[in-house]
């Protein structure tokens, strides 16, 4: 086979992006009552991004560039009440809620072809959360529940141009859903820990080409986004001697594109360690997806219908020395 060395350049490219960011921010906690707490924070967002690309090839060089400046302010509010105060200190039910309003510049799009610098819209999201939690017998069993919604827009996503990978603003979703998780400590050295959570994730407004056809994706669920959550964890550290953990991971179905055609089934992993801690050594062995569960985890950037897949199993040996 011919080296690739030996084959001339079709044509050179290149992309300069230069990003500024600055920003005023405060923030307020207020305890009007002791059951009481507010919580208000607000920021002024200064942002400036400029980026500019080349092709020099053997019909000469072609040049463009783009600027996008964007002053936005964001901020959170929340609350929480102390509704029942347990028998023993620190004990106690919280009933809390915030709001939140987010803003983020978009990803850059490492693209460097020269017809192709447009500087994506900025991601804004405002979010609603409520929810009780729990502290009881003497702050051994530690409990939360909460449901919240997330209004998105401009969500950078992964797509396929014309055969090449490329990033655009997906329009509108919302992401909705509840968590529920608790952790029991049975002594001072073993914990049990586990979570749940149910997330509905969906395009609102976007519309995309499919095969040149505009196609209208509101009411599909995001690839790769499971709607199914679930952990569990034991744990046994003590200040000297042996310490070990265990841990099992479940990932619901999730479909493989944004059309939701290709269903991919759940899968579940299970990761442990063992290890011994001295008062300035620690020395531990873990191992991570000890079943080889090898599923497809995240979409490629490298082309449609191209997958990251979970990490393989592995093992670490770990030693190490606080001084």
């Amino acid at each position: 086979a011919q080296a690739s060395g030996d084959v001339p350049a079709q044509e050179a490219t290149g992309l300069e992006d230069e990003r500024g960011f600055g920003g005023l921010y405060a923030q307020v906690e207020w305890t009007p009552l002791p059951r009481w707490r507010f919580d208000v924070g607000g920021r002024f967002n200064f942002t400036d991004e400029k980026r500019a690309g080349e092709v020099a090839g053997e019909d000469g060089e072609e040049t463009a560039s783009s600027r996008r400046s964007v002053n936005r302010g964001s901020g959170t509010v929340g609350l929480s009440f102390l509704a029942l105060e347990g028998a023993t200190e620190g004990d106690g039910l919280w009933l809390f809620a915030d709001y939140r309003d987010a803003f983020k510049p978009a990803a850059i799009d490492f693209g460097p072809e020269a017809e192709a610098v447009d500087i994506l819209k900025p991601e804004t999201a405002t979010s609603y959360e409520g929810g009780v939690k729990g502290r009881m017998l003497e702050g051994h069993f530690e409990w939360r529940a909460s449901a919240f919604q997330l209004d998105f827009e401009n969500l950078v996503t992964a797509v396929v141009v014309d055969g090449r990978p490329a990033l655009v603003n997906s329009g509108e979703e919302r992401f909705k859903g509840y968590e529920l998780e608790g952790s029991y400590r049975f002594t001072d050295a073993i914990r049990l820990q586990a979570s749940y959570a149910h997330h509905d994730s969906k395009f609102v407004d976007f519309v995309q080409l499919f095969d040149g056809v505009p196609t209208q994706l509101a009411g599909k669920r995001l690839e790769m986004a499971p709607q199914e959550l679930a952990a569990l964890g034991v744990s046994y550290f003590a200040e000297r001697g042996w310490n070990a953990w265990a841990t099992w991971n479940y990932v619901g179905e999730r479909y493989l594109n944004k059309r939701n055609t290709a269903l991919a089934p759940a899968f579940d992993t299970c990761s442990a360690g063992i290890g011994w801690r001295l008062d300035a050594w620690r020395f531990a062995v873990t191992g991570e997806n000890l079943t080889d569960e090898r599923a497809p985890v995240a979409e490629s950037e490298l082309g449609d219908a191209q997958y990251y897949r979970q990490t393989a199993r592995s093992y670490e040996l770990r030693l190490s020395f606080d001084f």
